[in-house]
């Protein structure tokens, strides 16, 4: 009933403003069209032309201002009826289950009876087609009803496969060369990678035996690690040396790191210790290029 009335509210509110639009392009006409009267000095020969064109946009603006309130009035309506549909369904409902339980004790061998269910799906309210131009009612807009029983479908095809050294890849990073990053945290394997597309193979760079859970690419080419530990690692990428880093989240372990495009470092952590069953903190920790924590209110 919530996703009723929040439909049926912002098809009013488009109404409304698509009337306000064309109230405001039908005042912006008429005053232009006065403005070209007076810098024309045929102020009195048109005064009676003036006024029938005023007569006209007065009529003009009746019928969009009826055209609309009928809309609305018709919304108002469909939304009446389905909400009625949807309150004589439940009472039905509800009795079905009062009959079924009052010969439940005496009639038990009909309780593999099947009851049909009843139909508590609708389309939901029409969207607003607004027209073209605000010149006639056909072309101020309608109520187009929604067409039933229609989906998007979407069919993904592998284009090219790329065979690795690794068991499971378990994060892929992408550098800006064209090269990858990637790891599998069981076999202490994080690697580099180049793929040749004509060849289908792959070419290890690097070869680097760590423990690497989640890994992110900074804008300086330098490689975020995270080990599950409370300090992220980092590996240059000029000298391809691994260090501790400023970032850290207090006693609790990373388990995801990312780097968003406005160069903020989102962080992903759990209390230490098996992740399964649940206990203790999940957090989210947002920092800034050098480890200081965002504070967001709410």
């Amino acid at each position: 009933m919530i996703e009723l009335d929040e439909g049926y509210k912002l098809t009013v509110k488009t109404v409304k403003h698509f009337h306000a639009e064309v109230e405001k392009t039908f005042y912006k006409l008429r005053n232009d069209y006065l403005n070209w009267i007076l810098r024309n000095h045929l102020k009195n020969r048109n005064m009676k032309q003036r006024d029938k064109n005023s007569e006209t946009g007065k009529s003009f603006k009746n019928e969009v201002e009826k055209h609309t309130q009928n809309l609305l009035t018709d919304l108002d309506l469909q939304k009446k009826c389905i909400k009625k549909s949807l309150h004589d369904e439940a009472n039905q409902t509800q009795k079905i289950k009062r009959f079924r339980k009052s010969q439940e004790r005496v009639l038990r061998a009909d309780r593999k009876q099947k009851v049909e269910p009843l139909n508590t799906k609708f389309k939901g309210l029409p969207q607003y087609v607004p027209g073209k131009q605000p010149i006639l009612i056909a072309q101020h807009g309608e109520l187009a009803e929604f067409e039933e029983n229609k989906e998007d479908r979407f069919e993904f095809q592998v284009l090219q496969q790329f065979k690795t050294e690794l068991q499971i890849i378990e994060n892929l990073v992408c550098c800006e060369d064209g090269t990858l990053w990637v790891n599998h945290f069981f076999s202490y394997k994080l690697q580099k990678i180049q793929l040749n597309k004509e060849s289908v193979q792959v070419q290890v760079l690097k070869n680097i035996n760590t423990t690497s859970f989640t890994i992110a690419l900074l804008p300086t080419g330098d490689l975020l690690i995270s080990l599950m530990e409370p300090v992220l690692q980092i590996l240059s990428n000029a000298t391809g040396e691994i260090k501790q880093t400023t970032y850290r989240c207090s006693a609790l372990q990373t388990i995801a790191v990312h780097v968003t495009k406005a160069n903020q470092i989102i962080l992903g952590v759990t209390e230490t210790g098996e992740s399964f069953p649940v206990k203790g903190p999940r957090q989210v920790i947002v920092m800034d290029m050098d480890g200081r924590e965002k504070k967001f209110t709410i």
